[in-house]
């Protein structure tokens, strides 16, 4: 494999006998940063163009796929960077949607909240056999805000998306691929022969047909992945009213406390806004 670019937190290659580009989360990168989403987006937006290229992998040198947002640094981020944070990673779910390489990516022993979401752009996904993927944003005290209500529902369904999001639990292998959102299965004897294998299969596909197929495919779900972007960024927003993700010890505000915060809110920016110079 011929190594491109330089970058802190990912490591880039190509393979030439499938025509993949390879990008893999480097060992000791196990959480979703924004230094990692930068360098995320700034190669994807390289591949964009590059339309001899036919596949992605997005995998990681870790043997847990990632960790999701960091929890030892949660408590002391503030709403803004959160909210950078999960626009930056919509916009790369997003883009990967429109790329016209197929995108396999390999979760390996698993992934937690903004790893899974991640995910979800990616057109095919496999995993190991014993793989721990969840949905956890609610146990943390965040929401999801970048795909995993609008585009989750899409792909698995509303009931399956209900069950994963409202109880954070992690997801049994039967429901992972009976839903779909994890093609296939791998034992660790087997991983290279299934990534392989898939990859191959993509190769050996027309280029024009493949890249038109998707397009379709993207085509048919557009409507619903804009209209859900609206309102899963609504729904964030209001939820870091309570800054929930600051507790360590999960004591989480109460409903009834919510309610009152986001009146005060309410009143607290209609003032600022009576402020607000008028304009000529």
């Amino acid at each position: 494999m011929n190594e491109l670019f330089s970058y802190s937190t990912l490591k880039v290659g190509l393979s030439k006998s499938t025509r993949t580009l390879n990008i893999s989360f480097k060992k000791g990168c196990p959480c979703i940063t924004l230094e990692n989403l930068f360098e995320l987006e700034s190669i994807l937006a390289w591949a964009t163009n590059r339309v001899e290229i036919k596949s992605i992998l997005i995998s990681s040198e870790n043997e847990f796929f990632s960790e999701g947002i960091d929890k030892e640094r949660l408590s002391n981020m503030s709403a803004k960077k959160l909210a950078k944070m999960s626009k930056k990673l919509q916009t790369i779910v997003h883009a990967m949607y429109h790329l016209p390489q197929t995108i396999v990516m390999d979760l390996a022993q698993g992934s937690f909240d903004f790893a899974s979401e991640l995910a979800l752009g990616a057109d095919i996904r496999v995993s190991s056999e014993d793989s721990s993927i969840a949905f956890n944003h609610n146990r943390v005290g965040l929401v999801p805000s970048s795909g995993g209500i609008g585009f989750l529902s899409v792909i698995v369904g509303q009931a399956m998306a209900r069950n994963w999001t409202l109880t954070g639990k992690k997801i049994s292998n039967s429901q992972l691929l009976m839903s779909g959102f994890i093609s296939e299965q791998y034992t660790e004897k087997t991983r290279q022969e299934c990534i392989e294998a898939l990859l191959q299969s993509i190769a050996h596909c027309a280029p024009v047909q493949r890249i038109q197929t998707k397009l379709g495919l993207l085509e048919h779900a557009r409507l619903e992945f804009e209209r859900a972007t609206k309102y899963e960024r609504s729904v964030s927003e209001a939820a870091m009213v309570s800054e929930d993700w600051k507790e360590n010890d999960n004591e989480f505000m109460g409903a009834k406390s919510m309610s009152q915060s986001v009146k005060l809110s309410i009143v607290k920016d209609a003032e600022n806004k009576s402020k607000e110079p008028p304009l000529n």
